[in-house]
């Protein structure tokens, strides 16, 4: 296998068990302050807050729980491909020839765009785009058409979300 696609896939097992993480660090704080909510306000007012604290403290989990889920099973897949496996007219039409690198296609993909690379090639292309704002959005590198695909953060890079979880 392609080291380029050894860590593409080893960083989307660290998005996995980042996800995994945060949704861990999200429910450890809630029975502390259960307890405290319990213990230390007056009961009409404890039950209020409780209510409140326990409908932020559920919207978040089930946020971090659904990321978990699609980061494991963007993981757990075996082809998580930018495009379409491209045919054999496809290649006829394009000339079997990567626009990366100038060899033959190796795994050809077509994106949206009709554009066909090798699957390491355009996998490396994304990797090497720098970020735009916020987000990162992967473009063509024929014509500069967006390509979308999954919208989870990669914490292949290394980075994690390491906010101090108080509530």
């Amino acid at each position: 296998m392609p080291t380029a696609r050894v860590y593409r896939r080893r960083a989307s097992l660290l998005s996995t068990i980042e996800y995994a993480n945060a949704a861990c660090r999200t429910m450890i704080p809630a029975p502390v302050w259960l307890a405290y909510f319990k213990r230390e306000l007056p009961s009409l007012f404890a039950s209020f807050v409780t209510g409140l604290y326990v409908i932020f403290k559920l919207r978040g989990v089930v946020q971090r729980g659904f990321d978990f889920i699609n980061a494991a099973s963007m993981w757990l897949t075996a082809s998580k491909r930018a495009g379409d496996i491209a045919t054999s007219e496809d290649l006829m039409e394009a000339g079997d020839v990567c626009a990366i690198c100038r060899e033959p296609c190796v795994d050809a993909t077509k994106l949206r765009c009709s554009h066909i690379f090798c699957e390491d090639c355009i996998g490396e292309w994304f990797d090497r785009q720098p970020s735009r704002g916020a987000s990162r959005e992967k473009t063509c590198p024929v014509c500069r058409a967006v390509v979308h695909s999954g919208t989870l953060k990669s914490f292949g890079d290394g980075s994690t979300q390491l906010s101090p979880l108080f509530f």
